[in-house]
C-alpha cells in the first residue's frame, strides 16, 4: 500500500497537481479501491513518469491503464519499443507458450470497468489529439477508453493525470465516478 499512495503522491508532485489532484485522487472510490486490493498500479503510473527511456517496461506492466503513451514514445523514438518485444520475447523462453495456458477471461467480470466499446469513438478522439500534440499524457488517459478490459482501481493513474493536467476533464471524471457508485449503491441495495 505505501509504494501505491507513495507513487500516487509522487506522481501529483511531478505532475504539478497540487492540492486539487491530490483532494480528488485521495477522495475518489477509485482510489478506495486500490487500497482495498492494493494492485500493482504503481509501476505504469511510475513507468509513466520516469518517462520513454527508464519507464517502458513498468508502463507495459498493466498495458490497460496507462499504455497509450507508449505510442507517442515509440514516435519519437521506435526502438524505445525494443526492450519491451525483448522482455515478451524472452518470457516465451522462460515459461513456454504461456498465452495457450491464460485459463482467466477478466472481459466477462463483474469488476470490469471498461467502457468498451461505446468508449472507443472518444479514446481514438483523444489519441489523436495527443499524436498531434506529442502528448504521453494524453495518449495514456485514453487508454481504458480503448481497452477491454480495466479493473476500477486500474483508473486512479488516469484520474492523477487528468486531475494534474486536465482539471476541468478531471472534476467532470470524478464526479462521473461517484454518480456511479451512488446509483450502483442505491440499485444493489434496492
Amino acid at each position: 500500500m505505501a509504494l501505491n499512495v507513495g507513487v500516487l503522491l509522487l506522481a501529483v508532485h511531478q505532475l504539478e497537481g497540487g492540492w486539487l489532484a491530490l483532494a480528488l485522487v485521495f477522495s475518489s472510490p477509485v482510489f478506495f479501491d486500490l487500497a482495498r486490493t492494493n494492485n500493482i498500479d504503481w509501476l505504469p503510473l511510475l513507468g509513466l513518469l520516469a518517462g520513454e527511456r527508464w519507464g517502458i517496461l513498468l508502463l507495459v506492466s498493466k498495458p490497460q491503464s496507462l499504455g497509450a503513451a507508449a505510442l507517442i514514445w515509440a514516435r519519437r523514438d521506435w526502438r524505445v519499443l525494443l526492450v519491451p518485444a525483448v522482455a515478451f520475447a524472452a518470457s516465451f523462453l522462460l515459461w513456454g507458450y504461456w498465452p495457450g495456458r491464460v485459463q482467466f477471461d477478466p472481459v466477462h467480470t463483474v469488476f470490469n470497468f471498461a467502457p468498451f466499446p461505446v468508449g472507443v469513438p472518444y479514446g481514438v478522439y483523444l489519441l489523436w489529439r495527443a499524436w498531434r500534440s506529442d502528448d504521453p499524457y494524453l495518449a495514456a488517459v485514453s487508454t481504458p477508453l480503448l481497452m477491454p478490459y480495466i479493473a476500477p482501481y486500474s483508473i486512479t493513474g488516469v484520474l492523477v493525470v487528468l486531475s494534474s493536467r486536465y482539471r476541468t476533464a478531471a472534476l467532470w471524471f470524478y464526479l462521473v465516478i461517484w454518480a456511479f457508485v451512488v446509483i450502483e449503491v442505491r440499485r444493489l441495495n434496492g
